[in-house]
């Protein structure tokens, strides 16, 4: 491997810059890297939510070995621009479209079951008017047998004070 002009070699006694990191390091951030290109070009993802997401964690779990305690600054800073994956190939996002359904599932099925019940709830209270009314016009029609009763009496009564007083 040779050094690049920004690298000083061993016998130059410049400020040049130093190597930062190793090939290997090197190559197993370009491996990443190479992983997560459809995350980094999609312009869908936004880091806020998919930091949340399966595949933000498995590049955090992966940098998270790749630097132990010595980490490099420089490769930091550009694993910081990684998001998350596209909605479409995130199982997580299935999971959670799959929950959102049975959500709206859940909440469409109590309305029916609420619905019912209301509607069960209201037959009967039309039951329990009819039966009411049903009740009602029986005592109005009692209650005019008795008057015609009471009427009746009032007028055999009167037929009767009336022969009295011929008599007398």
């Amino acid at each position: 491997m040779e050094p690049k002009g920004n690298i000083a070699p061993e016998h130059q006694n410049n400020r040049a810059r130093g190597v930062n990191c190793t090939q290997e390091e090197k190559d197993l951030f370009l491996e990443i890297m190479r992983e997560s290109a459809p995350i980094i070009e999609s312009k869908f993802t936004d880091t806020n939510t998919n930091k949340m997401e399966r595949i933000w964690s498995g590049l955090e779990y992966k940098r998270e070995n790749l630097y132990d305690g010595d980490a490099v600054p420089q490769l930091q800073g550009e694993f910081i621009v990684i998001g998350g994956t596209e909605e479409q190939n995130n199982t997580l996002y299935d999971i959670d479209e799959a929950s959102k359904r049975a959500g709206k599932e859940a909440l469409l099925r109590s309305n029916i079951e609420f619905k019912e019940r209301a509607s069960a709830m209201l037959e009967e209270e039309h039951k329990l008017k009819i039966k009411f009314q049903e009740q009602e016009i029986a005592h109005q029609q009692l209650r005019h047998k008795l008057e015609i009763d009471i009427l009746l009496l009032e007028k055999d009564k009167k037929k009767l004070e009336l022969e009295l007083l011929k008599k007398n």
